[in-house]
């Protein structure tokens, strides 16, 4: 359970409380319907009628669809934790000189713990402009949408490249209010109402077969799709010319034969594409620790004696073909793509480790090791994931330098 902290409360109390903000126009957006739940609850038994009015608390799923296209000046919009890391992703993602990106992100660290008195409205005024001008950003990268639109079919991660289309269709017909979105998102893809640009990454937990559907629809508009079932790899074009795979994803059950089969296919992707750096992600791997790493010890080092020394020992003196990340995926980091081209644009001038301490995100707790481990990929990324009796998306970060 998130816990916030008695800073954290004085600051929205001090906040809200100034006479510069007494308006019935005020958003607390934050990243997550949960934590939104959590914020009231905290922010309503701290304030104890301190307030005559009330601030609208809400996600992020919900203030781009209903009140991202219709900011006012006036409005007051306090972006807490995580969601102001985003609006600095976003920004500095923007930026065409990676030189700029450090720079900015100390400004807005600075510029959010010092705007609260006489800088209040200023910050207010360029909070506002920025936030429209980052979350369009954002679209251009990964959205994750709002939880609740998923129950149906149990999906985990719902990315989408973010059309004018797309986002008309949830606009005009309250996408995360009326109704589940597989179906209506299946057939809007299967009339081309809404168009396949670069990527569409949807992760399912159990839902296998729409799960075909989606990707035999990106098949017939040309998606690049190949292989069935059991392997899936997408290719992106550009001027007729295929590309690098971006995807695979593999489903495997707590079956030796099957670990020392998914091993030998990681080791052929990667030898197929020595062009395109590969991670192997693989959740839940505290159930199968040895299991799994005895498997692709056997299958990297087939050819040398291994009777000497364990799994562990013989992994860890490799030299892979591809990064191992024995992390939990990160399924509560919805924009862990644009996050880790961050990190590969200041890789030069910065550590990963000393990027993440500028993020103060509950995205990120308990995860900065797993994080670090994916950004020893360079240049472009094709990460692997593989779930436990489970279908899971890949975070894919290969997009094309800014």
């Amino acid at each position: 359970m998130v816990q916030f902290s008695e800073s954290l409360t004085k600051r929205i109390i001090i906040s809200l409380s100034s006479p510069l903000d007494k308006r019935d126009d005020t958003y607390i957006v934050t990243p997550r319907r949960r934590l939104a739940r959590q914020i009231k609850e905290e922010f309503n038994n701290s304030m104890q009628g301190k307030l005559s009015y009330s601030p609208q608390i809400m996600t992020l799923g919900d203030w781009i669809i209903f009140h991202g296209e219709a900011l006012l000046a006036k409005e007051q919009i306090l972006l807490m934790g995580s969601l102001q890391a985003q609006l600095i992703w976003g920004e500095a993602l923007s930026r065409v000189k990676k030189e700029d990106i450090l720079e900015e992100l100390t400004t807005w660290d600075i510029g959010r713990e010092a705007g609260a008195t006489n800088t209040a409205d200023a910050m207010r005024q360029k909070l506002i402009v920025q936030a429209q001008d980052a979350w369009r950003k954002i679209h251009l990268y990964q959205l994750e949408l709002n939880s609740r639109v998923f129950a149906k079919d149990k999906i985990t991660h719902f990315f989408y490249e973010w059309s004018n289309a797309y986002q008309e269709i949830c606009e005009q017909r309250k996408l995360c209010d009326e109704f589940m979105l597989t179906d209506k998102l299946l057939a809007a893809i299967a009339t081309k109402e809404v168009g396949i640009k670069r990527s569409l990454w949807v992760g399912f937990t159990d839902n296998y077969p729409v799960y075909e559907r989606l990707y035999e629809l990106i098949r017939k508009q040309g998606g690049g799709l190949i292989d069935k079932v059991d392997a899936f790899r997408i290719k992106s074009e550009s001027e007729g010319k295929v590309q690098v795979p971006q995807l695979m994803m593999e489903e495997y059950e707590n079956d030796q034969d099957e670990l020392l089969d998914l091993a030998q296919k990681v080791k052929l992707f990667a030898q197929e594409n020595p062009e395109s750096q590969v991670g192997v992600v693989i959740p839940g791997l505290e159930k199968n620790w040895h299991k799994v790493r005895q498997s692709f010890a056997h299958a990297l080092l087939e050819e040398r004696d291994t009777s000497n020394y364990s799994a562990e020992e013989l992994l860890d003196e490799l030299d892979l073909p591809f990064d191992m990340s024995w992390g939990e995926e990160l399924q509560e980091f919805p924009l862990i793509g644009s996050l880790l081209d961050l990190l590969r644009l200041n890789q030069e001038r910065t550590s990963p480790a000393e990027l993440l301490d500028r993020f103060n995100s509950p995205y990120l707790a308990g995860h900065k090791e797993e994080i670090i481990a994916r950004t020893r990929l360079n240049s472009k990324l094709c990460l692997m994931s593989v779930t436990y009796r489970a279908i899971s998306l890949a975070d894919i970060a290969a997009k094309s330098p800014l």
